[in-house]
């Protein structure tokens, strides 16, 4: 059952604001031609997958209420129980969007336990909440995450409650990502990733990095059917990298969209050449008919 609350919802900051008076300018007729938020009033190269955030800046729960911290456990492997934490986005009351290779380990073993925190900048205390089922894209290949459909969905056994903290963010059945129409409008990505390249952890604080969209996917992607979307930095200095697998891309024009799911890097620096992110509207036939939109 769907949610009553509007998707893709949030608090702009003073520049937030700025941006969006300036894309609605240019953009709106392009957005109402091109954006379709399917759910309702709800919402190759070297690679590394992994994606975090370095150059960023913090972002308050409230520029962001439908980010999720998952982690993730997997069977144990002789002493060691492996796990993995990544980012996602809220769609509903009890679907949350992340990437495939999130809920699989390295043995592509698929995890045992998955556990959301929401509405909380802060993960360590954010409200705590154990899905009771993951799934990813029927084609995701788990032995070989390079052939993409990198994209998965995982259930909570109740239902979230919507507030200024917890909301969905809107999925888009078609997009115009590609080229310079989205030129003027709000892009960021968000995650709790490393802060640095050489960092054993993640940021314990959300953090936002705004991006820009390459106009073409041969930055980062050698396939050519558009499903990967290239995102870089802005300023060349920053990137996402290891530990923010999952989350976002967000296009912003007064309500949010997840335009793309981070999935992978192409260096160990994470600021050097683009990062490979999911085009969600690919997959908006599989997500609808999963989560029941």
């Amino acid at each position: 059952m769907l949610t009553s609350a509007a998707c893709g919802t949030w608090s702009p900051t003073r520049d937030e604001t700025t941006n969006i008076g300036e894309s609605r300018q240019v953009s709106q007729s392009w957005l109402e031609r091109l954006w379709n938020g399917f759910l309702g009033i709800l919402s190759g190269n070297t690679r590394q997958d992994g994606p975090l955030i370095i150059g960023g800046s913090p972002a308050s729960i409230t520029q962001a209420p439908f980010m999720a911290y998952l982690y993730a456990t997997f069977p144990k492997q002789g002493l060691s129980k492996p796990t993995k934490e990544c980012s996602a986005s809220i769609l509903s009351e009890q679907w949350i969007l992340t990437a495939a290779h999130c809920i699989y380990d390295d043995a592509s073993n698929i995890a045992t336990q998955i556990t959301a925190r929401v509405g909380s900048a802060d993960r360590t205390s954010a409200a705590s909440i154990k899905a009771d089922r993951w799934l990813a894209y029927p084609s995701y290949n788990k032995s070989d995450p390079t052939k993409n459909y990198d994209v998965a969905l995982i259930h909570l056994p109740k239902r979230l409650t919507f507030s200024s903290t917890v909301r969905p963010i809107c999925y888009p059945q078609s997009d115009n990502v590609l080229g310079t129409s989205i030129s003027w409008c709000d892009k960021k990505a968000y995650g709790w990733g490393y802060l640095q390249a050489t960092d054993q952890y993640g940021s314990t604080i959300l953090q936002k990095l705004i991006v820009q969209v390459t106009p073409t996917t041969t930055d980062c992607t050698t396939y050519t059917d558009e499903r990967i979307i290239c995102v870089k930095g802005d300023p060349p200095s920053s990137g996402v990298c290891h530990g923010d697998s999952g989350g976002p891309l967000v296009v912003l024009y007064g309500i949010a969209y997840v335009t793309g799911i981070a999935s992978y890097v192409q260096d160990e620096s994470c600021v050097t050449g683009a990062a490979g992110y999911t085009r969600a509207s690919t997959y908006a036939s599989w997500v609808k008919s999963t989560i029941g939109a």
